[in-house]
């Protein structure tokens, strides 16, 4: 027996979270008119009843037949898993065309138009799904916007950021504060980007991943010897901690890279902290910070490392739990059980398609796959 949420399942590749054994169990269940409450561990009847009435909805729009019928429901109206299945499709449509000799710009232009808007919803409505991955979600947009250099990848991250502090481990909420910095630095607000980075290592110096990261943000110019003393400052953290994320290369290309750039570029030692804005102040304590003995640190939580780095993260928008939604009714639920749609192919060029290094890891581990699995990988 099919489960009403495996269709909709195969169109997430990227966003779901939620075993599909668990949305299986789910399904049975309110078929067979048990207590939903005592369905799954650690799930609430909300969560169950939620998960039935979601991969319901979703699943019309995988047996659609029209494609038009993807563009007739408002986003406003669709729950958050029919978003990101509908999101999914419509990076598959894209796909596709860009698979064709003659490529439709116009129609890639809409489905790609669509696929976003459906996940920018996503993170503006209030509730949160039991179903998804929000943290994909926030960095997959924060990527666009970044981009596109505009500015609202830094508000999409604290967004993330906050989200993550309420409903993951803390562990996860450090990646989205690097993203944080990373994000000022590239978009040219380099000071904001130096206080975070300055505060996770005053927090603690053995943070090899904040060097890692500082090392790559700084890989242009006006910001080379600061790249080339945090990657140095790396690899003496490596010869006191080991290797065990396989990034001494990162490290040695990072200082590579910089050399050849300079000898392309023909830049004089020592400019970049003179050709680039930043604040005096600023630029000593970081300095300070990459300096640091590696045993010291101040080692407070990293939620009140996070509060005290971005400021109102208090006040940033934060999805409320689910409530309880109106379940379809079981006939409709036995009906898509035993005539489950087919669900839609995925091109062959998005199965092959690399994996970008600022993109999130296949392993659904919230890092980026530059400072996950791309070394192993």
């Amino acid at each position: 027996m099919k489960h009403i949420g495996q269709q909709s399942l195969h169109a997430m590749s990227r966003f779901g979270c939620m075993d599909h054994n668990i949305i299986e169990k789910c399904q049975n269940d309110y078929s067979a008119g048990l207590d939903l409450s005592k369905s799954v561990s650690g799930l609430s009847k909300t969560d169950v009843a939620t998960i039935v009435a979601q991969t319901f909805e979703a699943d019309k729009l995988i047996k659609a037949t029209d494609p038009s019928v993807l563009f007739d429901p408002s986003l406003y109206s669709m729950n958050d898993w029919s978003l990101a299945v509908l999101a999914e499709i419509m990076f598959q449509y894209s796909d596709e065309i860009k698979t064709r000799k003659e490529k439709n710009e116009k129609a890639l232009a809409t489905f790609q138009s669509r696929a976003w808007a459906a996940l920018e919803q996503i993170l503006n409505s209030p509730t949160a799904s039991p179903l998804l991955w929000y943290e994909g979600i926030y960095l997959e947009v924060a990527q666009k916007y970044k981009f596109e250099h505009d500015k609202r990848a830094i508000e999409v991250l604290k967004n993330g950021l906050a989200y993550t502090l309420n409903y993951q481990r803390e562990d996860n909420s450090l990646n989205f504060l690097r993203d944080v910095a990373e994000t000022y630095v590239s978009l040219g607000e380099i000071d904001k980007g130096l206080i975070i980075y300055t505060g996770l290592l005053c927090n603690n110096p053995k943070d090899i991943w904040t060097y890692n990261i500082i090392a790559l943000s700084f890989d242009n110019e006006k910001l080379q010897d600061l790249a080339i003393k945090t990657a140095e400052r790396g690899l003496k953290l490596l010869e006191v901690t080991g290797d065990p994320e396989h990034l001494h290369d990162q490290f040695l290309s990072t200082l590579d890279d910089v050399q050849q750039h300079r000898k392309t570029q023909q830049v004089s030692k020592g400019s970049s902290a003179q050709d680039t804005k930043i604040d005096p102040l600023i630029l000593t304590a970081f300095r300070n910070a990459i300096t640091m003995d590696f045993d010291s640190g101040k080692n407070q939580s990293i939620t009140k490392l996070c509060c005290e780095l971005i400021p109102g993260l208090n006040q940033c928008s934060i999805k409320r739990p689910p409530q309880m939604p109106e379940l379809p009714s079981r006939e409709d639920v036995m009906k898509n059980i035993f005539n489950p749609a087919k669900p839609p192919q995925k091109s062959s060029d998005r199965k092959k398609k690399k994996i970008g290094r600022n993109d999130p890891c296949w392993c659904g581990s919230g890092k980026k796959y530059k400072y996950c699995h791309l070394q192993k990988d």
